[in-house]
Parts: structure tokens; sequence; C-alpha cells
């Protein structure tokens, strides 16, 4: 049978296991596993092969069903992305640079071929950092997912990972520039480079993950980084737990979710409204009709049917099973007691790639557009000290404008992008 497509896996952690042997188990994919990362490839295909069967497990919980396929390499030699039809990034925020440089050097253009690059999750701010990479370059689209579409672990790494539920749905967005036929007016050509048809590549992706969960087009890519839920979720819930520490030593971890209060949950909201009037902001700068809900909204529509009481935020959060044990990201000390782990990604990913991405774009919009943020600037001032970082520098005289560490982050500011406009 002949090889349809070409597909590129990048990672090596739990999703990334997943993504590889799905799509291996089709055989009209020719699949390949690139990590960049210190010997992680040879440590996944020396695991591989030892394996009775030289293939790659994953069991399925929910149906007791288990998927097992074999990539065609793994390897850490970029070169191996060359004439890919789709690359998938399943890595934390602040890999997705070394692989997105590793696909412009690697990926030519082909005839009437575009590459699908698809980033799981993409978190705030990839539409910025694509934009300065590759610009507005017709023979790539991206799309971006602000989350994965199972909540997944590996087992035995490079042989077996386990797939622990199934979302129903899944939002994404996507950036393609598409050639335009001439003679078209000025106002045809912003619409059909505005509206291009996204479905042929839904579907790529679709025919990989599989019947769950449903894939929906999100709209403007811009709606992934005001959306960031956990953005939203657990820079909140950190700093309404922590921003008063005494910095004595617990002698017990406290619970992430459950372990809120009413006080807490009404920050997040907070939180979140601010989020929304950025957004309303953007689409009052840029014409955009973009689709970010409050976080409310978002728990009740993901996870409504499982909580218990769904009357409040609060309630909604503290009654949800699946957050059943969850600790605030700690470090024992020597006398084993427990102080926050501030490096943790609920700070170290969610702040740069995250907050500081959202307040990034709220300040390229037109100053008549503009909005206050009070909530907002508070957990970023508070995260920064934590993390010993200045993405963002609050002047005395109320102006926000890049830090020393912006660099760090992937905030507007970092590339020098100056205007919403340019992100449109």
């Amino acid at each position: 049978m002949s090889v349809s497509q070409k597909i590129v896996v990048c990672g090596g952690g739990n999703a990334a296991h997943v993504f590889t042997a799905l799509a291996a188990s089709n055989p009209n994919n020719e699949v390949h596993l690139l990590s960049l990362f210190r010997t992680e490839a040879k440590d996944f295909e020396t695991a591989l092969k030892q394996t009775d069967d030289g293939k790659l497990t994953i069991q399925v919980t929910q149906t007791g069903k288990e998927v097992k396929a074999e990539p065609k390499s793994i390897g850490n030699d970029a070169k191996v992305l060359a004439d890919s039809d789709i690359v998938i990034i399943s890595l934390p925020a602040f890999a997705h640079n070394q692989y997105l440089n590793a696909i412009k050097d690697n990926i030519k253009a082909r005839p009437n071929k575009k590459t699908l690059v698809a980033v799981f999750p993409g978190a705030s701010g990839l539409e910025c950092e694509w934009q300065s990479m590759f610009g507005r370059d017709p023979n790539f689209v991206v799309l971006s997912c602000i989350t994965l579409p199972w909540a997944c672990r590996i087992l035995q790494f490079g042989q077996k990972a386990e797939i622990l539920g199934t979302k129903n749905q899944i939002e994404v967005s996507l950036k393609q520039s598409v050639a335009v036929a001439q003679g078209k007016n000025d106002d045809e050509k912003k619409q059909q480079q505005q509206q291009p048809d996204n479905s042929e590549y839904i579907k790529k992706v679709s025919d990989i993950i599989g019947e769950l969960p449903k894939i929906v087009d999100f709209g403007h890519i811009l709606n992934m980084s005001l959306s960031a839920i956990n953005a939203i979720v657990h820079p909140s819930i950190m700093y309404a737990r922590w921003k008063d520490y005494d910095g004595k030593p617990l002698a017990e971890k406290p619970l992430f979710y459950q372990g809120i209060d009413e006080a807490a949950a009404d920050m997040m909201s907070k939180l979140s409204d601010e989020a929304l009037r950025i957004t309303q902001s953007v689409e009052k700068a840029t014409g955009l009709a973009l689709k970010t809900q409050h976080i409310y909204e978002w728990y009740k529509t993901c996870y409504g049917t499982e909580c218990e009481d769904t009357s409040s935020l609060y309630k909604t959060i503290v009654t949800n099973p699946g957050y059943k044990g969850l600790t605030h990201p700690m470090s024992n000390t020597d006398d084993n007691k427990f102080v926050p782990n501030w490096k943790y990604r609920y700070l170290s990913e969610d702040i740069p790639f995250g907050l500081v991405v959202i307040r990034g774009l709220s300040l390229i919009v037109e100053k008549e557009h503009r909005c206050d943020a009070p909530v907002l600037d508070a957990i970023i001032q508070w995260a920064q000290t934590k993390l010993d970082k200045e993405y963002l520098r609050y002047e005395a005289d109320g102006s926000i404008v890049a830090g020393k560490d912006i660099n760090g982050s992937r905030a507007p500011q970092r590339y020098g992008i100056k205007s919403i406009k340019e992100l449109v």
C-alpha cells in the first residue's frame, strides 16, 4: 500500500507516545518520532526494541482496548522533517521554538502541498512566535489547541502509555496564508484571507486521534491566547493561596483545586472578567469576532455533567471528581515538611506563556480601546517576584513596558510586534 502522508511527532512525553502510536496504527501513514532533547530519542528507541513485538502499546482505559504500532524511525536528526505532510508538536511551550526552527530549516516549499504543523497544547503567544518566524508563508498551516485530546500518562517509557480519559470536544484555531486570485477587489481579498477553509486540516488531525474528541474550529488563532484556561485557573489559585504566605513549612500538601475557598473562586472569576474585557478591546481594535467565554461557563460546559453542584464557580470546582486529591506543587524540606514549588508549571509556564501574553496583547491595541486589569497585574507582579523574573515592568507612572526577561515569554513585545493588527 502506498504511503499517503508523512507524519513527524515531536517530543517524547505522555502525549507524544499516544500521538505516535495512533498515527502509526494507520498503515497509510509513515510516522517518525523526533526528539531533540538530550538522549531521549535513543532511550526511546532502546526501550521499544526491548518489547516482545517491537511495538508501542497504548491502553485505552474507558474501552479496555489496546493500540499497538511502531514508528518507521525514532531519532534526533531534524532532517527527518523534510517533505512532512503533518508535524505534531507535543511539548511544553518553552520547547516549541527549537522545533519551529527545525521545521523552518528542513521543510521546503512543495508544489500544491502545505505542511500542517499541529501544536498540542499550543499555549498563549503561539501566533506571535509563528508570525515572527514564518510570517505569511503560504507553505504552512499552523493548528493550535489549548489543551490535549486526552488525559494520558506513560506506563513504561518508550513502550507503553495509557489514555485515562478522552475529552468529548476540543477547540482548535488555525492560521494559514492563502494565495489570493488576481482581479479580486480589496473587500473580496480581505474576506478570502480571513476566512480560509480549515476543514481539510481539521480532518487530518481527526483521522489520527479518532472519533473522539470532536474537533471544533474555534476561529481566529488569537482566540487561543485570549482564552487560555490554564492561565486563568492555575495562577489565580496559586496567588489566592500563597500571596500572604509567611514562609513557614507545612506539615501536609494543601489541596489545589478542592482546597480553594469562595474568595479564591471570586478572584478567578474577576481575572476571567478582565480577560474578557481585553478580548472585547481586541475585537474593537481589529473587527474580529472572537469566541472566548467566562471561566464559569467553560467549567460548566467541560465538566458540568460530572460535578455534583454547578450552582457557582466555587461549587463546580470543589465538587469536580476529576480534581480529587490533587495538591499544590510543593518541595520537601529536610525535616519532611513542605514549601511551595514556585518553579512548577503553574507559574513558570502559565505566567510567561499565559497571563503575560494576554497582558501584552492588551498593550498593543490602540489607546482608546485599552482597559485596566488590576487583578491580572497583581498576579503577574506577585508571580514575577516568586520566579525572580521581570517579563513586564510596571512603571511608577502606571505604564507597563517590556521587562528585562521579556524574551523568556511569548508576549508580542518579545517579537517587536507593535500593533494588534499585525496579528490579524
